[in-house]
């Protein structure tokens, strides 16, 4: 641990962001490329609650630095989950704004709440698979 100013401290930050993204685009990929073949093998990448709440526990015996940490690489994981672009999630809703323009006239509201359940449906069965393979360590 060393001291450093704001301006080097906003650096590190950006350091650390900029080193996260590529590891945790790499566990989004793993984790949906194991959802569609149905493979609950584990990885390293991706932890459902138990796990999270496992990992929580363990870095904050190792300090509040490793805490911090981990609170920013979940929150970076969480922000960039929900930008995947499945109607449901945020980046579902920028799709489908995207698609009303391409159309040149936005979808009816019958159709993008057709979209959008069926968005939530998938968010809700990877949540599913996650929570099977985070249980599955105990068995």
């Amino acid at each position: 641990m060393r001291h450093v100013g704001l301006g080097g401290a906003f650096a590190e930050a950006g350091h650390t962001i900029v080193n996260a993204v590529p590891q945790v685009l790499k566990a989004f990929g793993n984790l949906f490329s194991r959802f569609f073949t149905l493979n609950f093998t584990q990885d390293q990448g991706v932890a459902g609650p138990v796990g999270t709440a496992q990992i929580v526990s363990q870095a904050a015996s190792l300090g509040g630095w490793t805490l911090v940490l981990i609170a920013a690489t979940i929150n970076l994981s969480l922000g960039f989950f929900n930008l995947l672009p499945i109607p449901g999630l945020d980046g579902g809703r920028i799709l489908l704004v995207l698609v009303g323009v391409l159309r040149r006239r936005p979808l009816t509201f019958a159709q993008e709440s057709a979209v959008t359940a069926a968005g939530f449906g998938l968010v809700m069965l990877l949540s599913l698979f996650v929570v099977i393979r985070d249980l599955s360590r105990f068995f």
